[in-house]
């Protein structure tokens, strides 16, 4: 492969980024406000910066594990994504999908801590 070669593959994989993140950022606004406005979920206006950053790790940790989770269903992909030589035994793969669901439920916890601060939450009656 040439530099010229390499220099497209850069490029192109740069604007298919690009794109997703357009994509995302497009569908995630649309999730959004169809949350907010129709199944009527609390408004995130009054939420401080901190809260603000504690939710996006919380999404980041429930997301993470849930692609552990989904990686560690075939062994092969498992070592592959790990750079092991051989394919995962069933106790790297337990361990692998334990660890998922640690990310996963530490990612809800931290999510319901943020619902019950919600300002825009009414108190529970």
């Amino acid at each position: 492969m040439t530099a010229l070669q390499k220099s497209a593959d850069t490029r192109f994989k740069l604007l298919k980024l690009a794109g997703f993140a357009v994509m995302g950022g497009i569908v995630g606004y649309g999730v959004g406000w169809l949350l907010v406005d129709y199944v009527e979920l609390p408004a995130l206006d009054g939420l401080g910066w901190s809260d603000a950053v504690a939710l996006i790790v919380a999404m980041m940790l429930a997301a993470g594990g849930l692609s552990v989770l989904a990686a560690s269903r075939n062994g092969r992909a498992l070592a592959a994504a790990t750079s092991a030589d051989a394919p995962a035994g069933p106790t790297e793969v337990r361990d692998m999908r334990l660890q998922g669901a640690v990310l996963v439920l530490s990612g809800l916890l931290l999510l319901r801590r943020l619902w019950r601060s919600c300002p825009a939450t009414p108190p529970p009656s």
